[in-house]
């Protein structure tokens, strides 16, 4: 999955309610990468990029049910048009499940009075931090001034 992010792709990220801060998370990690990267929290974003899905494209999907009913419609438009799908989420039996060429599963047991998220956030924060570092090591070995360009882009 990782080798998917170091081509020259459109990367959009979608989540919305508790999903929505890790879909935040994510872009602020790639965008140290360099990589050209948007994420959309909330519904009205969501629908503005609908026509925009193009093959190849890389949409990431957040949720933890897998079933949002707006994700799901909009994950369906980004498949008719051909886009890469990666779904985060802790039913791989989900809708979104089972339109993913590519899934993180973040699944994980229940907190407090039957929270079913909170660890789950948890594991997936874990889940976006392995996949920046693993894009990170590719990134470096196939370009000498990665590290440098690294550097600029994290000085804050």
């Amino acid at each position: 999955m990782a080798d998917l992010f170091c081509q020259d792709r459109n990367i959009d990220i979608y989540g919305v309610g508790g999903s929505g801060f890790i879909a935040s998370y994510a872009r602020h990690q790639l965008q140290k990468l360099g990589l050209r990267i948007n994420a959309y929290t909330d519904i009205h974003g969501q629908n503005h990029c609908l026509s925009h899905f193009k093959e190849g494209d890389i949409v990431m999907v957040v949720s933890c049910s897998g079933e949002t009913k707006d994700v799901v419609e909009a994950i369906q438009c980004a498949k008719q048009a051909h886009s890469i799908i990666l779904v985060m989420t802790d039913n791989p039996d989900s809708s979104l499940g089972k339109m993913a060429d590519y899934m993180l599963v973040s699944k994980s047991d229940t907190f407090f009075c039957d929270d079913v998220n909170s660890y789950s956030r948890i594991a997936q924060l874990a889940l976006v931090d392995a996949l920046y570092i693993s894009i990170a090591i590719r990134m470096a070995s196939m370009s000498a001034d990665f590290k440098e360009a690294y550097v600029v882009r994290t000085e804050y």
